[in-house]
């Protein structure tokens, strides 16, 4: 029996979420990500790929093929680069599929999943706060051994709440995935005004007890450039500075409001304040390990070291992925990834009828991406790089499903 393309899209989006937020308890990354990929892209097929190619398609290809080459002339640390060079092609072509697909048909489904997904680690992160020995008595069955204590240890020496994952920055991930995803209700006027406007607040206390301040700052830069984004959409207004800063004021006052309310009910939390102001090194060793990097550029700043070769070097990532991709790839590699990500964000310019809940989540998740990227690994984060091209795939699909909308409506003339 046949299974509609349709079907196998939804299928497919809703085992990518869910590994996305559930990988740390299996922690079988990889495998899973080839898979999933895999088996999606032999179903649906390579043919629509040709239909109504754009220079962002070719950009995107190009990228997983220059780490190909790269890893070819360099070939070092053959295992580990071999495996990230096909979990970026299997993402690559599958969010090439996904952008020529309808993903209309459930996709009030998939936001509501996410949600509820992303909710479970909001709720764990703010009962950690409250209630720990309950969260802990979850974690020791959920979590690997190795996972749960760190997850104890962070708590317990760090004041960092981890919540039911094992580090912080997961954590915050899955809880700005919350964020953006009860954000974009608010800029689309959807559903319960006051409803969200509590969940919001919620979710930036949890974001706060994680304490990672680089997804922290990437979040409320996230946020500001949708607001501003949304209000130059708009038509009926003519975008000046009096408007936007009246759309940004209450934001500003929710976030001012929520701590006063964490300094006075969630002391934890204020632990990342204390990061900020009172350590020695404001950049916790990466200022020095930047240093490092650059080392390593020099030494191949063309074609870099060989793919995923900066842990081997440093025994640790460089917690900047445009450094590392620098090292790594060199300046052609790190070229070819930034005028990539300068055509989507052309493509979001030239995007129409913005007001679609995961068309701005994505928008939202893709900056955040970028941002966090100067401080973080996301795009060397099997876990986190998965919404990424999730994001990219909605964004580009908006920009084909309009440019056929046009199309036919020209036809019908």
């Amino acid at each position: 029996m046949k299974i509609a393309k349709s079907k196998i899209v939804n299928i497919y989006l809703f085992l990518v979420i869910f590994y996305f937020f559930t990988n740390f308890i299996y922690q079988i990354q990889v495998p899973i990500i080839i898979l999933l990929g895999g088996i999606f892209i032999l179903c649906m097929g390579l043919g629509n790929l040709r239909k109504g190619i754009s220079y962002t398609d070719l950009f995107l290809i190009l990228f997983p093929i220059t780490l190909t080459l790269i890893f070819l002339i360099t070939f070092n640390n053959v295992e580990e680069a071999i495996k990230y060079i096909i979990v970026i092609w299997i993402l690559t072509l599958s969010t090439l599929i996904l952008s020529k697909e309808d993903l209309k048909d459930n996709g009030e489904k998939i936001m509501k999943f996410i949600l509820l997904l992303s909710g479970i680690h909001v709720l764990m992160t703010l009962l950690y706060a409250i209630i720990p020995d309950f969260v802990q008595t979850i974690n020791r069955i959920i979590l690997p051994i190795n996972s749960y204590n760190n997850n104890v240890y962070e708590m317990q020496h760090n004041n960092i709440n981890c919540g039911i994952t094992p580090i912080q920055s997961i954590n915050a991930i899955y809880i700005s995935v919350f964020i953006g995803c009860i954000f974009s209700r608010l800029m689309c006027k959807k559903g319960n005004k006051i409803l969200n406007i509590l969940l919001f607040v919620f979710s930036i206390i949890a974001l706060f007890l994680c304490s990672k301040r680089g997804v922290m700052i990437a979040v409320f830069v996230a946020m500001l450039f949708v607001i501003i984004y949304l209000h130059i959409k708009d038509k009926n207004k003519k975008f000046n500075i009096v408007k936007t800063i009246k759309k940004v004021v209450p934001i500003i006052l929710i976030i001012v409001l929520v701590v006063f309310f964490i300094e006075k009910y969630f002391n934890t939390a204020t632990y990342i304040f204390e990061r900020f102001f009172t350590q020695e090194d404001i950049t916790t060793g990466r200022a020095d390990l930047y240093v490092d990097v650059w080392e390593y550029i020099k030494e191949s700043p063309i074609i870099g070291n060989g793919i995923l070769t900066t842990q081997e070097m440093l025994n640790t990532y460089a917690h900047n992925i445009y450094l590392q991709l620098f090292c790594e790839a060199g300046i052609i590699g790190l070229i070819v990834f930034l005028i990539m990500n300068i055509s989507i964000f052309h493509r979001v310019c030239k995007l129409k009828k913005v007001k679609d809940e995961k068309v701005i989540l994505a928008i939202f998740f893709f900056v955040l991406f970028l941002v966090y990227g100067f401080t973080g690994n996301p795009l060397f984060d099997y876990s986190i790089i998965i919404p990424y091209y999730l994001s990219i795939a909605v964004i580009n699909n908006k920009k084909y499903i309009n440019e056929e909308n046009t199309i036919n409506d020209r036809e019908q003339i």
